[in-house]
């Protein structure tokens, strides 16, 4: 299952928790009021909300569009999965472009390929599946490059996507795969990072909200 779809189910199942406290008036009998009360009354005033039953509709709008953002997620990554025609990939040699660079990669002037538009005698009609990134280090030098990949590579899904290779005289090649559109402009653990982050920040928002007063 890709990041992104836990990220929206995970969101869903937050906002559900959320929208029962605010919804349940039992939990704002007690002495002292339960932490969700603020939240609740910051809710109420936000969208002019005077009734139980305009504060339903509102979880009702809440919840449709996490969850519809967790079903284009699934779609898109079926997508993704099964109609490998439409992947696009980033495709650069930071040797002849040093836009192309790890760690300073420009991904506001470069520009995606159709896959489908690269063919390799050797591969026949085979379908591009993967995007590729390659980062060598060469007796100091650092090379990036970044492609459309055909064939399957065991290692890199063994290793969440990237793995390395070390040499003699200083030698250090990395390999990374993944599968969606334009993903070999970062290592898919450093994509993995980015989802994380925003949700700990869904998260820290609502805890920080239902501490106020």
């Amino acid at each position: 299952m890709g990041v992104e779809v836990r990220f929206g189910r995970l969101a869903y199942w937050i906002a559900a928790r959320a929208v029962k406290l605010l919804i349940d008036e039992e939990d704002h009998l007690v002495d002292p009021p339960h932490p969700t009360h603020a939240l609740r009354t910051l809710v109420l005033t936000h969208f002019n909300i005077e009734d139980r039953w305009d504060l339903s509709a509102l979880a009702v709008w809440l919840m449709g569009d996490l969850s519809a953002l967790a079903d284009n997620r699934s779609a898109e990554f079926a997508r993704l999965k099964y109609n490998r025609s439409a992947i696009r990939c980033w495709d650069c040699n930071s040797k002849f472009d040093p836009r192309c660079g790890h760690g300073h990669f420009d991904n506001h002037t470069l520009e995606t390929v159709d896959c489908d538009q690269i063919s390799y005698t050797h591969l026949g009609n085979a379908k591009a599946k993967y995007c590729r990134k390659v980062i060598q280090y060469i007796e100091g030098t650092e090379r990036t490059i970044r492609s459309c990949g055909w064939l399957d590579d065991a290692r890199a899904i063994t290793h969440d996507g990237c793995y390395s290779r070390t040499g003699t005289k200083d030698i250090m090649i990395t390999f990374c795969t993944c599968e969606a559109d334009s993903c070999n402009s970062a290592p898919r653990r450093q994509t993995t990072a980015v989802w994380s982050s925003l949700v700990l920040t869904f998260v820290n928002s609502f805890l920080t909200l239902t501490r106020v007063g």
